[in-house]
């Protein structure tokens, strides 16, 4: 008697290529698409770093008024941590209608560490052209004045969120200028 050829192998079925290839597609897919919405649904860490404020002090520049905003940051971390440069973070101010804007001209100290389980201070100093609000810079050699024109920038600001895209932390930078 002959033996008979079994291609693939004794005891063993053949799966179509049509379906391992239909197999293949589906768990690619599947892969793409966590991959896809685990990205998209990252949370932002609002309790890596948080913040107090700590002091607001105003000065005249040549051609502008500067807010300067100082935070005591509290690093709850193992990790040391600095704020990231513009590229990789921002400034964000909430608005009287509960959105939030970038505040345009800001600069703050990148050099700033703040070590792991500890605090820092870092200073954010919001450089703002009167002009943009119709009022001239001389206008403000008066006391009152320059007192009056930070007042209302202060009001529109609800209060400040830096968002570092890097590490995906919100620090939540409250108002205590009130």
């Amino acid at each position: 008697m002959a033996e008979e050829l079994h291609p693939a192998g004794p005891g063993k079925t053949r799966v179509p290529r049509s379906a391992l290839l239909a197999v293949g597609i589906a768990v690619a897919a599947a892969l793409v698409w966590w991959a896809l919405h685990r990205s998209r649904e990252a949370l932002w860490n609002d309790q890596a770093i948080t913040a107090r404020f700590v002091e607001l002090s105003v000065a005249r520049g040549q051609t502008d008024v500067h807010l300067v905003l100082r935070y005591e940051l509290t690093n709850r971390t193992g990790q040391k941590y600095r704020m990231q440069k513009p590229t990789y973070g921002e400034l964000m101010r909430r608005t009287p209608d509960g959105s939030m804007k970038e505040v345009d001209s800001v600069e703050w100290d990148q050099g700033t560490p703040v070590p792991p389980h500890g605090t820092a201070v870092e200073q954010l100093d919001v450089a703002m052209d009167p002009l943009q609000y119709d009022i001239d810079l001389d206008e403000l050699k008066n006391h009152d004045k320059l007192v009056d024109f930070e007042k209302r920038r202060l009001q529109e600001m609800r209060g400040l969120v830096f968002l570092d895209y890097m590490r995906r932390y919100r620090i939540e930078l409250p108002r205590g200028w009130q």
